[in-house]
């Protein structure tokens, strides 16, 4: 068993642990987990955990948190920008018309599951469910609105 692999399923343990339903995606080149959240702000979002094949880091990234048409994006990049200034334990950018949020997380011999899913509960997907409002003020604003609210 890989180095990735086993950080996974000490991943998948310590979700286990905490009774939430997860995904493995064995069949990828990198081994992933999706875990699956409906938050206060934000609907069926979906976190996706990919330990890369030298099992030292793992990357964490979303679905789409918000849908960006072609005559808002430099709206959605300003957005974007202000989130990145204010919440650092995700980055969110535009990708084809949708924002996503990701980030990268050094793993640590025997706190791999831990890390992870207190990192997931307790950060990243506080600063999504946190940011959300914020990204849709900016990015459905009329032109009148003043861009000081938050």
């Amino acid at each position: 068993m890989s180095l990735a692999e086993a950080r996974r399923m000490a991943f998948e343990q310590a979700l286990d642990m905490r009774d939430l339903t997860y995904q493995e995606f064995e069949d990828q080149v990198t081994a992933g987990v999706e875990v699956g959240f409906n938050l206060y702000n934000l609907r069926d979002l979906k976190t996706y955990f990919w330990f890369q094949p030298d099992g030292e880091t793992v990357h964490v990234t979303t679905n789409s948190i918000a849908w960006v048409p072609e005559d808002r994006r430099e709206r959605a990049l300003e957005a974007v920008n202000e989130v990145i200034l204010r919440w650092r334990w995700a980055s969110l950018f535009v990708e084809e018309g949708n924002i996503v949020a990701a980030a990268d997380i050094l793993l640590v011999d025997d706190f791999v599951g831990e890390l992870c899913v207190d990192f997931l509960l307790r950060r990243f997907i506080a600063v999504v469910n946190d940011v959300y409002p914020l990204l849709m003020r900016r990015l459905w604003a009329d032109d009148g609105d003043s861009d000081d609210k938050s």
